[in-house]
């Protein structure tokens, strides 16, 4: 009988970043992720450096040093092999295809990226490394976080949707890699206020929406709720679908429900449309600057 393939992550660790201590939560949350996922965990860190092979090499073992004793390594307690990957080239988008090459090579199944502060986590999310790599990478990324919630055993995770098909595949993909944890899943759907909606109509033009559609579609979202439930079966998983209506700041909402629920990770899809970039988009935006939790992005092709 053939052995399934090893679970392997991937764990982009900056190890120079000091802006602020891990806390003890962070260290713990990551502790027992490593362990319960069954997964082979490998710190890797991109050296981006343009000068000679004498200085590459100097900077090489100083790098490798430095990444043993990262905290993110250090602290867990267990042995993670540490790489590092040099790329003679300064520019953030050739880092992030050479941390996705090196993905591919060692057939990865997640990247994890950790950082110790706020500041430097917003300059990376927001910067052209992530978007790269959320642009370029056909695997899921976690964006750790370094001060999470005291709720370490990741018994309750939110996965953030709008019911399409993209985010289908995206929550499939998200209940198959959550499975070892044996969380709950609060599946989140917020219903735009009709301010919302008018202003991303097309053309920029209002229109006016009669409550008799609101209340089918309502039953619509209920029933998808319901079809959404039955796909967490195969892994004995236990959803609880949240439907919430008129909602003028999503991204917001989501982080309310995200702490209201206690939730470790929020997971969601970002689309590629230029249509919806700027509305998902934004919303995924929203999250990552407000998140407490660690946020879980997989974007759809």
């Amino acid at each position: 009988m053939k052995q399934p393939a090893p679970y392997r992550v991937l764990l982009a660790v900056d190890p120079f970043e000091q802006d602020l201590p891990l806390s003890i939560t962070a260290i713990n949350e990551l502790h027992y992720l490593v362990q319960h996922l069954g997964a082979s965990f490998e710190a890797v860190h991109i050296l981006s450096d343009s000068r000679s092979d004498q200085k590459i090499d100097l900077a090489y073992r100083r790098t490798q040093e430095a990444l043993k004793n990262s905290s993110w390594v250090k602290h867990l307690g267990i042995h993670i092999p540490c790489t590092v990957i040099v790329d003679q080239s300064t520019l953030r988008n050739h880092a992030s295809a050479a941390l996705l090459e090196y993905a591919e090579e060692i057939r990865a199944n997640l990247i994890l990226v950790c950082s110790h502060g706020r500041k430097w986590l917003s300059r990376l999310v927001m910067g052209s490394f992530a978007e790269t790599l959320l642009s370029l990478s056909p695997l899921p990324i976690l964006f750790f976080s370094p001060n999470p919630p005291k709720n370490p055993k990741f018994d309750r995770v939110l996965f953030a949707t709008d019911f399409s098909e993209n985010s289908k595949k995206g929550f499939e993909l998200f209940l198959k890699q959550m499975a070892p944890l044996n969380p709950e899943v609060i599946l989140y759907h917020a219903v735009p206020s009709p301010e919302l909606i008018n202003n991303y109509s097309l053309m920029g033009l209002g229109a006016y929406i009669p409550n008799q559609y609101w209340k089918a579609e309502k039953e619509i979202l209920i029933e998808a709720g319901r079809e959404w439930a039955d796909l967490a079966r195969p892994q004995k998983i236990e959803v609880k679908v949240v439907i919430e209506d008129f909602v003028d700041h999503i991204a917001h909402t989501i982080q309310k429900t995200a702490d209201h629920h206690q939730v470790s990770i929020i997971g969601m899809v970002t689309s590629t449309p230029p249509l919806e970039r700027a509305f998902a988009g934004s919303i995924a935006a929203g999250v990552y600057r407000s998140r407490k939790q660690s946020v879980w992005v997989y974007r759809s092709r």
